[in-house]
């Protein structure tokens, strides 16, 4: 039997934890996870209370380009403004405005880097798998 580290090594992966603010205002326990398995992708992690949490997957580049300007357009739009970074999340339900600390968001995205530097992500990407999965042939 595997053991949970076995399975998920903490070398290949990366968690930051910060506070969102939805509408700048009512705090919102937030987590940006990064697997160098899915190396161009980070996973924002939103506590919604009793509605259980939510994930919003999108690029790691989006994220980055977002610390220096306005980007993204569709479901995940980042507005950098002073010391705060706005991500504006839209679905079909609904659509959130959350403000991240700055600093938090740098210190997270230092995290992926350091696990994977940008420009690298081929060398972690396992195309084999992937090609298997995409053609339901055995890996």
């Amino acid at each position: 039997m595997l053991s949970i580290d076995a399975l998920f090594p903490a070398d290949d992966w990366v968690e930051s934890e910060m506070t969102a603010y939805l509408n700048g205002v009512d705090p919102v326990p937030a987590r940006l996870l990064y697997d160098q398995a899915d190396p161009w992708a980070v996973t924002l992690v939103l506590d919604c209370g009793a509605s259980g949490e939510r994930e919003w997957v999108f690029s790691r580049d989006l994220l980055a380009s977002g610390m220096l300007a306005a980007v993204g357009e569709g479901d995940v739009r980042i507005n950098p403004e002073d010391d705060v970074v706005w991500v504006l999340l839209t679905s079909p339900s609904g659509h959130a405005e959350l403000a991240f600390s700055r600093a938090a968001l740098e210190k997270a995205l230092e995290k992926t880097e350091d696990l994977v530097p940008p420009g690298r992500e081929p060398e972690f990407f396992d195309w084999d798998r992937e090609w298997h999965l995409l053609t339901g042939e055995a890996a």
